[in-house]
C-alpha cells in the first residue's frame, strides 16, 4: 500500500498531512517575515559634528611628495570623537575627512598612522587593486604604520581656527626594487 492510497483511505490521515502542511506553510512564512523585519532601517549614521575645522597638508616618503599614501588620525589625551582619515594625491597633498565623510576634523590632539601598499618591485598599485588580493606589500615601516606605536608617532594639534600647514616627513619605503 503506497502513501497516496493510505492518505485516500483514511480520512484521518488525510486531514493530519493537510494540518501539517499549512504549518509547516505557516512556519515558513513567519521565518520569511521574521527575516525581513532584520533586513534595512536600522539606525542613522551619527551626524558629523558642528565644530569641525579645516586641517590638511602634505605628506612625503624619503623627502619627496607622496600619491595614494592613506592617513588614520586617532584622537589621543582628552580629545573626544571618532578622528578621521586622508589619502595624499599626486602632490602629496591631503585634506582630512571626519569619519562620517564630512571635511574636517574637530579641534584638539591626534596623532596620525600612515599607510602605503606597493607591489613587490617598489611600483604603486594599479587603480582599484586591493592589497588583499595582491602580493603588495606596506611600504612605510612598521613605527608609523602601526596603530599601537607610539615610539614615531606623528603627534599634532588642530587649533579651533584649523590647521591647514601639516607636513609628514617620513622615511624612503624599504622596497628593493628589480
Amino acid at each position: 500500500m503506497t502513501l497516496v492510497s493510505s492518505v485516500s483511505a483514511d480520512p484521518r490521515l488525510r486531514d493530519l498531512l493537510i494540518v501539517i502542511m499549512t504549518l509547516r506553510r505557516g512556519l515558513c512564512f513567519l521565518v520569511l517575515c521574521l527575516s525581513a523585519s532584520g533586513c534595512g532601517g536600522g539606525t542613522k549614521p551619527p551626524a558629523p559634528p558642528e565644530n569641525l575645522v579645516p586641517a590638511s597638508g602634505t605628506v612625503k616618503l624619503g623627502g619627496k611628495p607622496t600619491a595614494g599614501v592613506a592617513i588614520k588620525v586617532l584622537p589621543t589625551g582628552s580629545t573626544k570623537g571618532q578622528g578621521g582619515w586622508a589619502i595624499s594625491d599626486a602632490s602629496g597633498n591631503f585634506k582630512i575627512m571626519h569619519a562620517t565623510q564630512k571635511e574636517g576634523i574637530e579641534p584638539g590632539d591626534y596623532r596620525a598612522v600612515f599607510s602605503l601598499f606597493m607591489t613587490p618591485a617598489g611600483e604603486p598599485l594599479p587603480p582599484n587593486t586591493s592589497p588583499t588580493m595582491t602580493m603588495s606589500v606596506q611600504a612605510i615601516p612598521a613605527p608609523w604604520s602601526d596603530p599601537g606605536s607610539v615610539a614615531m608617532a606623528q603627534s599634532f594639534s588642530v587649533p579651533a581656527s584649523g590647521k591647514t600647514d601639516m607636513s609628514f616627513e617620513l622615511p624612503a619605503p624599504k622596497i628593493a626594487k628589480k
